[in-house]
């Protein structure tokens, strides 16, 4: 899936949301590529490949949020996920913090945490 295609299913989603009654919308794309290599006397048995893509929406309104995801990119599919999302925040209970980050809030550089993970 090339960037233009990306951007037009954020914006249909960001759209649909807003049509849908969320005060603030959010989208995330995940593309996922995983390799899995069996071996077994020093020769490999097994190699499998997968790929997915994934679209994510954070859904808010009245100051209750919700997070669904879908891989199934069709505009079908994205419309349920809309309305999933908000049937869904309805059952949540408030979160007096959850927004969207201004723009003066966001952080400009990112410490030095000195983290290692290994």
């Amino acid at each position: 899936m090339n960037k233009t295609q990306i951007n037009e299913k954020a914006d249909f989603l960001i759209k649909k949301s807003k049509k849908s009654g969320a005060d603030n919308v959010d989208v995330v794309y995940i593309e996922n590529t995983n390799i899995d290599v069996g071996c077994r006397l020093r020769k490999i048995e097994r190699l499998e490949r997968s790929e997915s893509n994934d679209l994510g929406l954070r859904f808010i309104k009245n100051k209750k949020q919700v997070i669904v995801s879908s891989n199934d990119l069709t505009k079908k599919s994205l419309e349920e996920l809309v309305f999933k999302a908000s049937k869904m925040v309805e059952a949540v209970p408030k979160d007096l913090y959850c927004s969207i980050a201004k723009k003066k809030d966001l952080i400009k550089k990112i410490p030095n945490l000195e983290i290692f993970d290994s």
